[in-house]
């Protein structure tokens, strides 16, 4: 799927894509790290922005909720 002779910034066009599915949900939390990391995304930056996805969808939810109530 991934060649290794990437341009760098070719490989950070499709860790963002990879970012942007798995904060909208299509693809999961495992997927996202086996394919960030074989593009060549360091463990930590992959970690983070795991986390940071996990940490929007739930604001988001919590936002959604109250909005319903009003």
């Amino acid at each position: 799927m991934f060649t290794t002779n990437q341009n760098p910034l070719a490989a950070g066009d499709i860790v963002n894509a990879l970012e942007a599915a798995l904060y909208r949900g299509k693809i999961g939390r495992r997927r996202f790290f086996q394919l960030a990391l074989a593009v060549g995304a360091s463990l930590s930056a992959v970690q983070a922005m795991a986390q940071e996805g996990g940490d929007a969808a739930i604001t988001q939810l919590y936002n959604a909720q109250n909005l319903q109530q009003s």
